[in-house]
């Protein structure tokens, strides 16, 4: 890969960053603050981006896994792991929001990713986080 390819490599992965931070993962806070048809049609909106994010990350990096570089963990790995990794704690606590028969690559990639070890290492113990998330999202608040 040449310099040039480099830079374009690191564009693509700064867009791909930048879009899951400041769409896809906000798309989640409706499906929390809501219930019923409303949450259903939030879950609905966030599969959607994430088919954006799953077929344009398809495209631009074909055949690999997009969050690491070779056995590195790369940019976009660090980026999206820190919360995607964790969306097992999400459906647990609030809602199943990726379904790995409509998602297969995105959930491909997110197994890979939690294998990582420095991804194990620094991922929080699944029962505590989903314990947190009920007690940050559902408390009752004080009076």
């Amino acid at each position: 890969m040449d310099n040039m390819e480099k830079k374009g490599e690191v564009v693509l992965y700064g867009t791909w960053g930048s879009a899951y931070c400041t769409r896809l993962f906000p798309s989640t806070f409706p499906i929390i603050k809501s219930s019923g048809k409303e949450q259903e049609k939030a879950i609905q909106d966030f599969s959607e981006l994430l088919k954006v994010l799953e077929e344009g990350l398809e495209k631009d990096f074909p055949g690999k896994c997009p969050f690491l570089n070779d056995e590195t963990l790369g940019y976009l790995g660090i980026v999206v792991g820190s919360s995607a990794c964790n969306f097992d704690a999400f459906h647990e606590a609030v809602a199943v929001v990726v379904d790995s028969q409509e998602h297969p690559a995105f959930t491909s990639w997110v197994a890979t990713l939690k294998d990582h070890p420095l991804m194990k290492e620094t991922l929080p113990d699944h029962h505590k986080l989903v314990a947190k998330m009920r007690e940050k999202y559902f408390q009752c608040p004080q009076v």
